[in-house]
C-alpha cells in the first residue's frame, strides 16, 4: 500500500469513527519520517492528525496514527487504540488476500509500535 492509499483508507476509517476529517483546520500530517528518511515503524505508514483552532490560537495534537501496509490495520500509537468495524474489516481482508501477511507476521510488526493484542 502506497502512501496515497494508507491516508485514503486512515481518512475513510476516521471519517467511519466520527472525526469529522473535512472541518477546516484540521490537517494531516505524513506520512512521517525520522531524521534519516526512514518510517517510524517499519510496515506502517505512520500519520499525525492536527486542527488548528483558530479561536485558541494554537494547534491541537488529535493523535498519531498509523496504517499496516501488508494489512490496512490501523492504529492510534498513543492509545494503542485498533480500529475495526465491518466495512474496514472487508477492506483489510482484501488487502491481506493480496499481500498474504500471516496473523504472526503482523503481530511481529505490531509489536515495533509498542502495541499487542
Amino acid at each position: 500500500m502506497n502512501a496515497k492509499q494508507a491516508k485514503r483508507l486512515l481518512i475513510f476509517t476516521l471519517s467511519r469513527e466520527g472525526y469529522n476529517t473535512t472541518k477546516k483546520g484540521l490537517y494531516f500530517e505524513g506520512p512521517l519520517k525520522s531524521r534519516k528518511g526512514n518510517s517510524p515503524h517499519p510496515g506502517y505508514r505512520d500519520f499525525s492528525l492536527t486542527f488548528a483552532n483558530p479561536k485558541a490560537g494554537a494547534i491541537e495534537f488529535i493523535g498519531l496514527f498509523s496504517v499496516n501496509v501488508s494489512s490496512g490495520e490501523i492504529w492510534e500509537t498513543n492509545t494503542c487504540e485498533v480500529f475495526s468495524f465491518p466495512d474496514l474489516r472487508r477492506i483489510q481482508h482484501q488487502i491481506r488476500a493480496k499481500t498474504k501477511i500471516s496473523a504472526a507476521d503482523e503481530s511481529v510488526q505490531r509489536r515495533g509500535l509498542g502495541c499487542t493484542d
